[in-house]
């Protein structure tokens, strides 16, 4: 892959998505793990997809007016933050990747998508997603992230 081709690789740290750079030339991917990090993860964190924080959406998706499957909610991202970290809550957090990534089987990208959510340590999580088309294993990344959420 020359310089350029692809796109800017981001990659799951401890404090967010983070990019890397050598010599002033970005690290690129022709992989879909920037896409998804940006679907689970972008927009506001204060906009969980309801009408209540609709004026909290990301600015970016008052360009996507004739397009709303295009908008970028993170419902994810929101639970993440808002969520106690503890197993009953991964079924929550599951529904809410899946609507979030579901624009890939929207746009036939992927046939299906699975997730898997473990807790491998106190306010840890991994997120294991594997992309499939044609009954093919399309793409397969995992996340580890931290969990955000305090318990009430």
């Amino acid at each position: 892959m020359n310089s350029y081709e692809g796109d800017i690789l981001i990659h799951s740290t401890e404090d967010g998505g983070e990019i890397n750079y050598d010599s002033g030339i970005l690290e690129m991917t022709k992989g879909f793990e920037s896409f998804i990090y940006l679907l689970l993860f972008g927009g506001n964190i204060e906009d969980d997809g309801t009408k209540a924080t609709e004026k909290k959406e990301w600015w970016g998706n008052k360009l996507e007016t004739n397009n709303p499957e295009r908008k970028l909610t993170s419902r994810f991202q929101n639970l993440i933050h808002g969520l106690p970290a503890t197993p009953a809550n991964l079924k929550r957090l599951k529904s809410a990747a899946l609507q979030d990534l579901s624009f890939l089987t929207t746009e036939k990208i992927a046939d299906t998508i699975e997730i898997e959510l473990t807790i491998p340590a106190k306010n840890k999580l991994d997120i294991e997603i594997i992309i499939w088309k044609d009954e093919k294993k399309l793409f397969e990344t995992t996340f580890e992230i931290n969990w955000k959420g305090q318990a009430s």
